[in-house]
């Protein structure tokens, strides 16, 4: 019985130690290697990378496995106390948690995490092909958490997809770091690249002006009434055609109308490039520059429009402050020339 005792105390601290190193090694890893090795035809690591790419199913087998894993080492050490003591009931667990605590703590959890954290890429091909058999094994209780988080997301709560851009974020943060100290990158160039990143997956709607900050003109309005409405901040003015309802189909710069005196129809309004709301900032931003567009109407699937979006607003959020739009300044000097 003893020796039964033993080896479930022994059982429970390997998969301590399996769980707790993996999960450290799975968050401190690079993708971008476990990518490589599953190119290579290594198919624990393409396997490996594949639960890696799927936030619910790690983070599920680790939370089961490590509570699995505490449970049998805590019932082996209760029955080791049982066959070596006169205790029972709950001075036998007192005992066990007494006993077990610093054990676990240490075989089970720091130096598994340790090992993790200084070498994940060897700890993922050493425990990876027992880390992929338990992940199998609980797949029901993943897949139940899965169902459980997507419900808790449209509650309240953030689900998988948020995690994973949390590690994805947290690593390319690392990565730029190891690269500014290797002399790889110099400071500036960390952080318009941090910047870049963290900005360019970001929806568009994130970087729009609503249309009550543009004045809102129809579109053959009088030179004088044209620059009555000209505003510093944002230099454009827009204009609604009498043909179409939904917004304003077209605008003019104020720099525009401030250097062009006489007659109105001798403007040349151009007419308003509209993209979708879940457009992401940079492919909008991309497709500013290609078309040579300063600004964009915002839509929803529905073709109603949401607000407006600068070339310049997009640069100084994607490229670190940089800033094109005219200063308040030079439009006074416009004015008064």
């Amino acid at each position: 019985m003893i020796a039964f005792a033993l080896i479930l105390t022994a059982v429970g601290l390997l998969l301590s130690g399996l769980f707790s190193g993996s999960e450290t090694a799975l968050y401190r890893v690079a993708r971008l290697r476990l990518e490589l090795a599953a190119k290579t035809g290594d198919r624990v690591m393409a396997a490996v990378a594949w639960i890696a790419a799927r936030p619910w199913l790690f983070i599920g087998t680790v939370l089961v496995g490590n509570n699995v894993a505490n449970y049998v080492f805590s019932m082996g050490v209760i029955l080791i106390i049982h066959n070596a003591t006169d205790l029972r009931g709950a001075g036998a667990e007192t005992a066990a948690a007494l006993l077990a605590a610093p054990l676990l703590f240490l075989c089970g959890e720091l130096l598994p995490k340790r090992l993790g954290l200084e070498a994940p890429f060897a700890t993922l091909q050493r425990f990876g092909p027992l880390l992929i058999f338990f992940a199998v094994l609980f797949v029901p209780v993943s897949l139940l958490l899965y169902f459980w988080n997507r419900l808790w997301k449209k509650l309240v709560a953030a689900g998988p997809e948020d995690v994973r851009f949390f590690i994805a974020d947290r690593e390319l943060r690392r990565i730029l770091d190891e690269a500014r100290e290797a002399g790889l990158l110099f400071n500036v160039q960390r952080v318009l690249a941090t910047r870049l990143f963290a900005a360019a997956s970001q929806n568009i709607t994130a970087g729009m002006r609503p249309l009550s900050q543009f004045p809102i003109l129809p579109w053959n309005a009088p030179t004088r009434e044209l620059e009555e409405a000209v505003r510093a901040d944002p230099p454009f003015v827009l204009l609604r055609h009498p043909k179409r309802s939904r917004g304003p189909s077209g605008y003019l710069p104020a720099v525009a109308i401030l250097l062009r005196q006489g007659d109105s129809d001798r403007l040349e309004r151009r007419p308003l490039l509209r993209v979708p709301a879940d457009e992401t900032m940079i492919e909008t931003l991309a497709l500013l520059y290609e078309l040579g567009e300063p600004i964009a109407l915002v839509q929803d699937r529905g073709g109603a429009p949401l607000g407006a979006v600068l070339e310049s607003d997009l640069r100084r959020a994607l490229l670190a402050g940089e800033d094109a739009t005219p200063p308040r300044d030079s439009l006074r000097a416009v004015r008064t020339a």
